[in-house]
């Protein structure tokens, strides 16, 4: 691998110390001046007037471009443009004619000159050009006129071929009007902010006028040598006055010393430019630089006195200047020609190319050089740009050994004064300032590395020299021992083979961009890692290309292909690792699809980037503005990973075809929404007049006949249309707003009766919206038949039908429903017949039903007297106890009975619970101590067959309470169990725990009265008593006699 002499860097570092001398460096940052640069420019909307011939140009308050043709007036800022090619004359006649210079008066009113010198002019809104006899009417005419000014004081001035001015504070009023017989033809009219105007004739005199329209002073231009035919002037700031002629040079007069001197042009074609017809000279904003268009191109004239023919770096250059207008409200200026129609902006954006230097193509990257000095890479080599200057100093590369040729330059990469260069497959170059050496390395040939297109380097904060490569990956190399190695990757993607970029944020970590993604590079196991992504849109790319990157105090930002901004905040402690989160930035959704190429921090959370649309800015608060090509920043195609800060705070970044160089501080706020207008409204296929097309707000009002509405609406930007985006939304009609594109038009069609507000907003090609916009309240009129009187006559119509049916409706009804009450009466009394008639059954019944009962309940009440007075032996007390109790018992029974169908049916469990119910008023002592227990069933049997039941029961009872307690002072227990085996059988198992039946009773041979009624009920009721062994249960075991049905089923 052979090394450069040690002379070839001599001669780089002699080339830097010899730009160093020449340079001062009395430049600081407090110093600074701002610079600007003007740029000429063939809008994208005028590029179809190549070949025409421009005379006059004005830019109209409303936005509008106005040029003056030999084919008449051209209107241009609309859809389309408008031609008008005739005026209308005093007889109505259509006159065609030819405009050589245009003004605007008042209320937006357009004034022409013809090259016949007559006076035409358009109304705001108007069809069609007309004669302007209204100034025969002020002492005026419309013939003869061979200049026109509207003044700043809002005064028309008009000069006539005679010499007579006029001055004109409105149409119908007039100031004042001078004759200047003897001093020839009027040749310009100019006027100062103050309000003094300056006439100049062509006897090469020149007059001002006072506000009043006198005449205040002569100036006394016969003092400048040489002056002839003067033809335009311009006063600047101070008290010196620009004069232009036809073939008689360009003067400066002083008109308070009355010093004339004529300007100094530095120009190749000087002598030419000298000698050149002088067609108009338009004063710039600072008042002290001049623009004169002449014959032979464009001058930039300055209070200094001296002239230099205007040069664009797009290689725009002019000739045969006729007319220079100002746009008052981007501050640029309408350059008209015999070949089209151009734009010249003063931008803080300067721009080298290849006409500065042959080497600016293809930018590959920046550095800080020796002395403050600009050192500048592009593919073909190496230059310097001078600190404050515009002036390119090329480095040979033929001073270079030949065996070395400087060709190919892929990237720049500058670290504590070693420069480094790499190549697109010769390697890279280690250039050391402070040795003057120069190190080739030809990476073929070391071991393990096989590529030599080198697209990145990074020096890492631990001092390793990282080395990125486009096909193998990255290498760590070491500069002393000249060797290399490998550095492998992780995941085995085949794109993390092709870096893009290298860069190590504050916090340690080593951000990397490869075709497969962006990765973070872990030195400890040189390994290369994945990064995570959040706050991703739904289009956004599954591996963004990441291709460049930067940082600012708190975020690393990243410049994606595709997918625009990315962002990832910085660790306050600690270096990023594999779970590193890197996210998509919507602080401009516009943004989020642009190609960004080069990004360089600004102050706080601001940064600057190049994109595939021009620069852009990014504030702190997320705001993002686009300077593109209204800024002065032609499309040259930026590089990737091409930007550079200096020591001064210049932003460079480089493209395709050079670079661009600007200081933040100069572009100020950025540019300002773009204003939106309402160019045409067309109902029904007609168009109709408004009376402002700039208004924010106006209202129009459509018929029911009115089924089309077509809006037209555009900022009446000239320079890149196409960039303008607009969205409409017809409140009232559309839900949201309806995103159109660069198509400024809205159409609806048969929109219902209602009021509705249009709006409109427009997004520049800066990326800003302008949110106020316009609006136009519209007022859709109903049909006749479907207005509110109409609607009105329609409800009193209806309203009368309405009676009318529901007069006959009422007595149709009365009728119907007299015989329908009559029906139903006749029901009703058929019905309450019938109900009689099933009440006198149903009491039948019920009488039969309860007379059989009560005749078994008589039959059974006897039985138990005549038993309790059988048993009783005299003893009268036990008899009336027995008695009682018996007669108790059977009212309880007809306390448990219930009606169901035509018979009555005992429950037996509420019976046996009333039964125990009772043991409180007859033993209320044992009744605390008893623990009675009811499993009779709840299933109801006929009340005839379960009295007999209810009887043995209360007689088991008493039995217990009277007798097996008697001699029990704990607590006693009965349990009575009554269930139905079957539908024809019951069951009866009656419990206690006290004493039980003595040994030798029984049922069939009774001593007591209870036993004997026991044993006869049980006879009655088909069944038997019998008791248990151990005297403690007595079961009973009965069969009913008569039908039973489901009792569920009775009512």
């Amino acid at each position: 691998m052979p090394a450069a002499g040690s002379y070839i860097f001599l001669v780089y570092f002699l080339l830097i110390s010899i730009s160093a001398s020449s340079y001062s460096p009395g430049v600081s940052g407090s110093s600074r001046q701002p610079k600007s640069q003007n740029t000429i420019q063939v809008p994208v909307a005028l590029k179809h007037l190549a070949s025409t011939t421009i005379l006059s140009t004005l830019h109209s308050t409303d936005r509008q471009l106005w040029l003056a043709t030999l084919d008449g007036v051209t209107q241009v800022g609309r859809t389309d443009d408008r031609k008008f090619t005739h005026f209308t004359n005093r007889f109505g006649d259509h006159v065609r004619f030819r405009a050589r210079h245009l003004i605007e008066l008042w209320d937006g009113e357009i004034f022409a000159l013809t090259t016949d010198n007559k006076a035409v002019s358009l109304q705001r809104g108007g069809s069609n050009f007309a004669s302007a006899d209204w100034l025969e009417a002020i002492g005026g005419d419309t013939e003869e006129l061979v200049e026109a000014y509207f003044s700043p004081k809002k005064l028309l001035w008009l000069a006539y071929e005679n010499g007579k001015v006029l001055a004109l504070s409105s149409r119908s009023r007039r100031l004042n009007i001078v004759s200047t017989s003897g001093l020839g033809i009027p040749s310009d009219i100019f006027g100062t902010k103050d309000g003094e105007v300056l006439v100049s004739f062509s006897s090469n005199n020149v007059l001002s006028f006072s506000m009043q329209g006198d005449i205040r002073d002569r100036l006394n231009t016969h003092r400048c040598s040489g002056l002839k035919n003067i033809s335009e002037l311009a006063k600047l700031g101070n008290s010196e006055v620009i004069i232009g002629s036809r073939g008689g040079d360009i003067f400066f007069f002083d008109s308070q010393t009355e010093n004339c001197e004529p300007a100094r042009v530095f120009d190749v074609n000087s002598k030419s430019v000298q000698s050149s017809n002088v067609h108009d000279i338009e004063l710039l904003e600072d008042k002290r630089t001049t623009l004169v268009g002449t014959d032979q191109g464009l001058l930039i004239c300055t209070s200094e006195r001296f002239c230099q023919e205007h040069a664009s770096p797009s290689h725009q250059s002019l000739s045969d200047v006729i007319s220079i207008s100002r746009d008052s409200k981007s501050g640029a200026y309408w350059i008209g020609t015999y070949k089209g129609v151009f734009r010249l902006v003063q931008t803080p954006f300067q721009l080298f190319d290849s006409s500065t230097s042959p080497l600016l193509q293809s930018i590959v990257g920046f550095a800080q050089a020796e002395n403050d000095d600009t050192l500048i890479a592009s593919y073909h080599g190496l230059a310097l740009l001078k600190p404050n200057s515009e002036q390119i100093v090329s480095i040979d590369k033929g001073r270079w050994e030949t065996d070395f040729v400087r060709e190919g330059i892929m990237t720049l990469y500058h670290h504590n004064e070693i420069t480094y260069l790499g190549y697109r497959n010769i390697g890279f170059e280690i250039l050391q300032a402070t040795t003057s050496r120069a190190q080739h390395w030809d990476l073929s040939k070391i071991d393990g590395l096989r590529s030599n297109s080198i697209s990145s380097f990074l020096k890492t904060k631990n001092g390793d020299l990282l080395l990125g490569t486009y096909g193998h990956g990255i290498a760590k190399l070491d500069v002393r021992q000249r060797a290399a190695r490998h550095l492998a990757a992780a995941s085995g993607d085949s794109g993390e083979n092709q870096i893009l970029f290298m860069f190590q944020s504050s916090d340690g970590t080593i951000w990397v961009g490869t075709e497969a993604g962006l990765r973070t590079l872990n030195l400890v196991d040189n390994k290369l890692v994945r990064v995570t992504y959040s706050n991703a849109s739904s289009e956004m790319a599954e591996n963004p290309i990441i291709w460049t990157a930067n940082e600012t105090d708190n975020f690393v930002w990243f410049g994606s292909m595709h997918d625009g901004l990315f962002k990832h905040e910085k660790s306050r402690h600690e270096s990023t690792d594999i779970r590193a989160i890197v996210s998509q930035d919507f602080s401009e959704i516009s943004y989020a699809e642009k190609a960004i190429y080069s990004i360089e921090n600004g102050v706080g959370e601001e940064i600057w980037f190049s994109t595939n649309q021009g620069i852009a800015r990014r504030t702190s608060i997320g705001k993002v503005v686009q300077y593109g090509e209204e800024n002065g920043i032609d499309g040259i195609g930026f590089e990737l990973n091409s930007s550079f800060q200096d020591a001064y705070g210049y932003l460079y970044f480089g493209g395709v075809n050079g670079f661009y160089k600007f200081h933040p501080q100069d572009i100020g706020e950025g540019p300002s929404p773009a204003t939106i207008f309402l160019n045409d409204i067309v109902i029904g296929g007609r168009k109709i007049h408004t009376d402002r097309h700039d208004a924010p707000s106006q209202s129009i009002t459509l018929g029911h006949k009115d089924r089309f509405l077509n809006l037209e609406f555009s900022t009446r930007d000239l320079t890149n249309p196409g960039s303008t985006r607009y969205r409409h939304k017809l409140e009232g009609f559309d839900d949201d707003w309806v995103d159109v594109g660069n198509r400024g038009s809205a159409t609806y069609t048969n929109l219902p009766a209602g009021d509705y507000v249009f709006r409109a907003q427009a997004l520049n090609a800066s990326g800003i919206w302008n949110l106020s916009g316009i609006s136009l309240d519209i007022e859709v009129k109903p049909a006749p038949w479907r207005t509110w009187w109409a609607y009105t006559l329609y409800a009193l119509f209806l309203l009368g039908i309405a009676y009318l049916f529901l007069r006959i409706y009422r007595e149709q009804m009365l009728k119907k429903q007299a015989l329908e009450q009559a029906r139903e009466m006749q029901r009703v009394a058929d019905h309450f017949a019938d109900e009689l008639l099933d009440q006198m059954d149903i009491q039948r019944v019920l009488t039969d039903s309860i007379h059989r009962y009560n005749k078994e309940l008589l039959a059974w009440a006897n039985i138990c007297i005549q038993r309790s007075a059988e048993y009783a032996q005299g003893d009268m007390e036990a008899l009336r106890s027995g008695t009682d109790y018996r007669l108790q018992v059977l009212d309880l029974v007809q306390d448990a009975l219930y009606y169901r169908g035509e018979e009555l049916y005992l429950d037996p469990s509420a019976f046996v619970g009333r039964l125990f119910g009772s043991a409180a008023s007859r033993y209320p002592d044992l009744n605390q101590r008893l623990i009675a227990v009811n499993d009779a069933t709840s299933e109801l049997l006929p009340a005839t067959e379960a009295i007999p039941l209810a009887i043995i029961i209360g007689e088991l009872f008493e039995n217990s309470m009277s007798h097996g307690f008697s001699h029990s002072a704990g607590a006693c227990c009965v349990r009575v169990v009554v269930s139905m085996p079957s539908i024809r059988e019951v069951y009866l198992e009656y419990q206690d725990d006290g004493a039980g039946i003595p040994e030798g009773l029984s049922f069939e041979a009774a001593e007591f009265a209870g036993f004997s009624i026991a044993a006869e009920a049980a006879k009655a009721a088909n069944g038997k008593l019998e008791i248990s062994p151990d005297r403690q249960t007595v079961h009973g075991y009965f069969a009913l006699s008569g039908e039973m049905g489901d009792l569920n089923q009775l009512p």
